[in-house]
């Protein structure tokens, strides 16, 4: 183990006697070769509770202030499968040991000609590209139920059972039309001939207690828009098509 990695796990036990009660889930997140992956996002999800962490650049994470539990943790990286831990048990006034070691996937980008009924095709190039959605993977059915013909994105996918498995969805993209719908914290845009399409914020920080919540910049950016105005919405993935900006236009 390097040095460095060894001195950050020592912090992360040192720190372990000041949890008052709570727990921390830490720990390293590692490619198959060994390596460490820096940037790695780990999502903890219990009853009514997120907590977020990055891993750091020897791939140290920790997820502190955990109320003790039984959580459910998901983990996405750029370039990695996505993996999703359930039964994850957090102590009180302890440390929770998980390791992570991700594996690599294949990336396909092209623009979307369909997605439905547990198939996504993309146009690359000249020729068209079939991935199948599992019902088993509840993010990724999310976002293929989003996109739309013309939307241009990026497909990580594995080999399973023969066929090309899509396990995560990612892209930007621009919708340009009038507004049909607005709620508190959503917006809805019409294009001209099309479909109604729905938009949140980003979600940024964690558990909503500790001010976890949508982003309050986009947020007061959607409530200045009005009913039948004409705007160009840009959005982002993943975990669904989510705005990032939105403009109005004459």
């Amino acid at each position: 183990m390097a040095l460095a990695a060894m001195a950050a796990v020592a912090l992360l036990s040192a720190a372990a006697n000041a949890l008052d009660g709570k727990g921390r889930l830490v720990g390293f997140v590692k490619d198959r070769a060994g390596e460490p992956v820096a940037g790695a996002v780990l999502i903890l999800r219990g009853e009514g509770v997120v907590v977020d962490a990055r891993s750091g650049k020897s791939g140290v994470y920790e997820l502190d202030w955990c109320s003790p539990g039984t959580y459910r943790l998901e983990i996405r990286a750029e370039g990695y499968l996505s993996q999703t831990r359930g039964d994850v048990k957090i102590l009180r006034d302890k440390d929770t040991r998980l390791d992570l070691v991700l594996r690599r996937g294949e990336h396909t980008k092209g623009k979307v000609v369909s997605s439905e009924e547990g198939v996504l095709k993309l146009k690359v190039g000249e020729d068209t590209a079939t991935f199948a959605i599992s019902k088993g993977r509840k993010v990724v059915v999310l976002e293929a139920s989003q996109v739309n013909p013309g939307d241009e994105i990026t497909v990580t996918w594995v080999i399973d059972d023969g066929r090309k498995l899509a396990v995560d969805l990612d892209g930007r993209g621009t919708v340009a039309g009038k507004v049909t719908g607005l709620g508190d914290t959503w917006v809805e845009v019409t294009p001209d001939g099309g479909k109604p399409q729905r938009f949140v914020p980003c979600w940024v920080g964690g558990d909503p207690a500790q001010g976890g919540g949508f982003d309050k910049e986009m947020l007061a950016k959607l409530g200045r828009l009005r009913l039948g105005m004409q705007v160009v919405l840009t959005w982002e993935m993943p975990e669904g098509r989510r705005v990032v900006d939105v403009k109005a236009v004459d």
